[in-house]
């Protein structure tokens, strides 16, 4: 009996030994054996289908050509409104005017809306009572334009009559 016990005790030694050697030393900067193998089985089972990538028609010619015809329309369009704008515009005919009397008319004096200046002491009391009311910018702007336009016109017929008084 004695060689049973210690056959017993033998193979239990043999396989504690069989098991140490089949276990590896553990790394601490490793990450544990389960998180390693459920991140990797993941990986094996569900990986997405491969799906390929969308291909779109190319249609830059075709755009290209559009855009061209689109701004031949345009410019067409843009010469027939300048040929009927052209139609439209009449000049009044200078042949009979006599330019000593339009530079008479010229030279003579604008009136002005300076009525402030005529008021005397005693309505001047009397007018800082009253209401003033300001233009409006654009207002004063368009009278600034108007002065200025008739200005040019006045200096361009004043070279007129200047060069027609030269020649007659």
């Amino acid at each position: 009996g004695a060689a049973g016990p210690g056959k017993g005790m033998a193979d239990f030694l043999r396989r504690q030994q069989e098991q140490r050697s089949s276990v590896r030393p553990i790394d601490p900067n490793e990450a544990p054996a389960a998180k390693r193998s459920r991140a990797a089985s993941a990986k094996e089972q569900k990986l997405p289908p491969e799906v390929p990538r969308p291909t779109f028609p190319v249609r830059e010619a075709a755009a290209a050509r559009q855009s061209e015809q689109r701004r031949r329309e345009a410019v067409e369009t843009l010469r027939a409104q300048a040929e009927d704008r052209g139609a439209q515009i009449s000049v009044a005919s200078s042949r009979d005017v006599n330019l000593a009397e339009v530079g008479r008319r010229l030279s003579a004096p604008t009136l002005s809306c300076d009525w402030h200046a005529s008021i005397g002491v005693e309505d001047e009391q009397e007018a800082e009572a009253e209401l003033e009311v300001a233009l409006p910018a654009e207002r004063a702007r368009g009278f600034l334009q108007e002065e200025l336009s008739r200005r040019v016109s006045s200096a361009h017929l004043r070279s007129l009559v200047t060069a027609g008084v030269g020649t007659g």
